[in-house]
């Protein structure tokens, strides 16, 4: 349950930023896929840290969003055809 919550997470965030950054060259299905791997990995971390269960528990939930913003800042900053 916990997995996708953090997905549904990574897929809003992920959507918001591809409309946010409409002005890189990336495509808006490379940003909702990044955003997704990134709320995966941030949910997992955060969930590890706190308590090591794979629940839907707010460390999770703040991990994946940090993950995603995270992922998405490491591609816009790598992306150097800006």
């Amino acid at each position: 349950m916990g997995l996708l919550i953090w997905l549904a997470l990574g897929l809003a965030v992920g959507a918001v930023a591809a409309f946010g950054l409409a002005d890189t060259k990336g495509d808006t299905a490379s940003t909702v896929a990044l955003a997704l791997v990134g709320a995966a990995i941030g949910g997992f971390v955060g969930n590890v840290i706190v308590d090591g269960s794979f629940e839907g528990n707010p460390a999770g939930i703040t991990g994946a969003v940090v993950g995603t913003i995270v992922t998405l800042a490491i591609y816009r900053a790598a992306d150097t055809t800006i």
